[in-house]
């Protein structure tokens, strides 16, 4: 699977999200990282905690050098799968 990131920002909720690294809630008022680009399936924008961030960092720089995971596979802010 390919994706090619096209923006990243971090903004302040205004509304509920879900964490597509945990599956957790991004609860209103709460900072994150919102990340958008083109992958096999299309144009996607995803929203992630900021510990689930830097997790994500570690997953792809040193455990595994993969660009892919599956939505909801780790516990919050952990490299661990649930």
């Amino acid at each position: 699977m390919s994706f090619t990131q096209l923006s990243q920002s971090y903004p302040i909720a205004r509304k509920e999200h879900i964490c597509i690294w945990c599956g957790e809630k991004i609860e209103k008022g709460e900072k994150y990282y919102c990340y958008s680009g083109i992958g096999d399936d299309g144009f996607q924008t995803n929203k992630v905690h900021l510990e689930c961030r830097i997790a994500m960092d570690k997953h792809f720089s040193f455990d595994t050098f993969d660009d892919e995971f599956m939505p909801y596979e780790f516990k919050r802010g952990s490299t661990e799968q649930r």
